[in-house]
């Protein structure tokens, strides 16, 4: 049974999705699958890590998944900060799918049909939720932000479950400011650095 979503914590938080990893590169589903970075990913990484340098970040939080976590460290060599690994920042679990094609039925999974091992959409929308809140929550460093790095997953349950639009799509290592809304009830706002 899936735990209720939480409401993400309103606290700016500066996000980055991993870069290329082989199986992006190869059009597979990835999933919880643990597959390293491709050297366009590295690349990224580093151009990641140049455009943050100059930002108010005061910690770093990953995914504990290789393609996550590389990326975070190649973007924490340049910021020098405590860096936490949280397992609930991970990409969905999506069972018989991973491996498979794009094409396989992913857009399936989207609508709410959770093939053989796979998580439920909003299981994994409730544990991403979980996991950032995680990072967010008590969050004490006034004008700091922490930075998270984590899946293409996660920032779609961002965007469901805080900036109410799904039409942007974030590119891998591309670095991203989420900002709370000014009113309660308000959709939060995001924007590239």
């Amino acid at each position: 049974m899936a735990r209720p979503t939480p409401t993400l914590h309103p606290v700016p938080f500066f996000f980055v999705r991993h870069g290329e990893s082989t199986w992006n590169a190869a059009r597979r589903v990835q999933g919880q699958t643990d597959v390293p970075l491709s050297e366009t990913g590295v690349a990224q990484a580093h151009d990641a890590a140049r455009r943050i340098a100059g930002q108010p970040v005061g910690a770093v939080f990953a995914s504990p998944l290789q393609r996550a976590r590389h990326t975070a460290e190649i973007i924490n060599a340049e910021l020098g900060l405590p860096m936490t690994l949280i397992d609930d920042l991970m990409e969905a679990k999506l069972g018989v799918l991973e491996g498979k094609p794009f094409e396989a039925g992913l857009g399936d999974w989207y609508q709410g049909v959770a093939p053989e091992g796979a998580e439920t959409r909003e299981a994994f929308f409730a544990r991403a939720i979980a996991g950032l809140n995680q990072a967010l929550t008590g969050w004490d460093r006034p004008g700091l932000r922490p930075l998270i790095v984590a899946h293409g997953g996660i920032f779609h349950a961002i965007q469901h479950h805080a900036l109410r639009n799904t039409e942007w799509d974030v590119l891998n290592a591309c670095p991203v400011l989420v900002t709370p809304p000014e009113r309660e009830g308000w959709a939060w706002t995001m924007e590239e650095v």
